[in-house]
């Protein structure tokens, strides 16, 4: 039985310890280089009295982040990934609240930047490493892995703790569920320091196969992406749709097709039915899925495999449970088992985090233990999704339970204005939002037609009380780091 993820690296170095682990353009590392690399550096950390500490990571898209990740895991450590842009304040009030000695980064750049934000950084390039072997701690399924800090829909940063059973959990019902194989290629677009990579490093470490990291600059160019996509071998993809529509949006398949891609994965945020139609008129034969889960789980906990087909006005399904978690519709205490009723989504599973770090009230409040229609109680998170089920018994997403809006008088999920209004042909992108002060629903959009226009086409496909507002038509839409769109930047600077 594996009692860590260290253990799963090891297994995998064993196996195959000259296949490449981790490549990006010209650099590339084995997996015995990766082993070797983090321990050794797990045992730098060890000597310099820092095992077992939550420990920060320079998280930049670089083969060898991963490496520092695990060697804080072999000093016994918890490591916290970090965006080294984020603003000062932010960067140390998350040291601050998890008592971080110091952060480790690899070159001297990326400790020069985190220095000028006034946090202690060690840069391990130049670091002289012990030449003897150092004893290192045991590590256990109960033991923290990794602490991600999310602002969540408030902007605040909260620190989310996933030990190394809980991804152990995930890693075996991915597996199970999804076919990797060691001669797979996975295209690695999320940033290390958002929790939705840990999908791409530790299939990697599963299966034996490569993570490619592609450079950032090749998502503002979408026929060089897909062509990079080729040269590299990418096999499987588990992108955010932004990134994914993007390529549908400017007509690349016209001009260029995947050629390796046997998988299109996608997850963090609904994708626009009109962009993933396109997505398979022009590549039929790949392997679609849509995932779904949250910052609470290790990995996902939901998917579903797209077949049949869908009108642009059609919201997909999150399908059905992980065979590692127990997901339930749930209204009031009581669990909805007939279709089209909608409730919140629970999830109970032994790949839930661990607990809000420092914080027992939020733990409790998001974690309780309920029955929910078994016979005995279950620690279950508490979503705050709301969804229904099919005629086939699948799920499907509504709308986050703070999207849903109390407007004239009707609840309106403004997921569903989203739906309608990202089917209209000449929307590219779009996104809602609720002005509670002024009672007024807004709609962003990126289009080709007028704000009238869109509004003049909502109105023959939605209810009156559901049409926006007001239409607010923009050049593109800000998105985030991990190329979502960006909500509290639309609210902040509202029109």
């Amino acid at each position: 039985m594996t009692h860590s993820v260290l253990e799963v690296l090891e297994q995998t170095a064993a196996l195959y310890p000259h296949s490449v682990a981790l490549a990006q353009e010209d650099a590339q590392l084995t997996f015995s280089q990766l082993l070797s690399r983090s321990r050794s550096i797990g045992g730098w950390l060890v000597q310099k009295g820092l095992s077992g500490r939550r420990i920060g990571v320079a998280a930049v898209q670089s083969v060898n982040t991963p490496v520092l990740f695990l060697a804080i895991a072999y000093a016994g450590g918890c490591y916290v990934p970090l965006n080294i842009d984020m603003p000062t304040e932010k960067l140390q009030k998350i040291a601050q609240d998890c008592q971080m000695p110091c952060v480790l980064t690899w070159s001297d750049s990326d400790a020069q930047v985190l220095c000028e934000k006034h946090l202690q950084a060690v840069a391990m390039e130049g670091c002289s490493l012990p030449q003897e072997t150092v004893p290192l701690p045991d590590v256990s399924a109960e033991m923290p892995l990794y602490l991600i800090y999310t602002s969540g829909s408030t902007g605040q940063p909260k620190g989310i703790v996933k030990t190394h059973g809980a991804v152990l959990s995930f890693m075996r019902a991915y597996m199970q569920t999804f076919d990797y194989a060691p001669n797979d290629v996975i295209g690695n677009q999320t940033p290390f320091f958002f929790d939705a990579s840990a999908k791409d490093l530790y299939m990697m470490l599963a299966a034996g196969c490569r993570l490619e990291i592609i450079p950032r600059a090749l998502f503002l160019s979408p026929v060089r992406l897909v062509e990079y996509l080729n040269e590299k071998s990418v096999t499987v993809i588990s992108w955010v749709p932004s990134a994914l529509s993007m390529i549908s949006q400017f007509q690349t398949f016209q001009t260029v097709m995947p050629t390796t891609l046997r998988r299109v994965m996608f997850v963090g945020e609904v994708f626009p039915m009109k962009q993933l139609n396109r997505w398979r008129a022009s590549c039929p034969d790949l392997d679609y899925v849509n995932l779904y889960g949250s910052s609470e789980i290790a990995g996902v906990c939901c998917y579903f495999r797209v077949t049949g087909t869908y009108a642009d006005s059609d919201s997909l399904p999150i399908g059905k449970a992980l065979p590692n978690c127990h997901v339930v519709l749930a209204k009031d205490g009581e669990v909805i088992r007939q279709s089209d009723m909608l409730g919140e989504i629970y999830v109970a599973s032994d790949a839930l985090a661990e607990a809000y770090f420092g914080n027992a009230e939020k733990t409790s409040a998001t974690f309780p233990t309920l029955t929910l229609g078994e016979n005995s109680p279950r620690r279950y998170l508490k979503t705050g999704d709301l969804a229904r089920y099919d005629a086939q018994g699948n799920l499907v997403f509504a709308a986050r339970s703070d999207f849903q809006i109390k407007h004239m008088g009707h609840r309106i999920e403004l997921g569903e204005i989203e739906t309608a209004a990202a089917a209209l042909p000449e929307v590219s992108e779009c996104c809602c939002v609720y002005d509670a002060k002024r009672q007024k629903i807004l709609l962003y959009a990126q289009s080709t037609a007028t704000a009238k226009e869109i509004q003049l086409a909502l109105r023959q496909c939605l209810t009156d009380y559901m049409v926006p507002s007001k239409v607010i038509v923009l050049q593109q839409l800000p998105h985030n780091a991990n190329g979502k769109i960006d909500r509290v930047a639309l609210k902040q600077n509202r029109m």
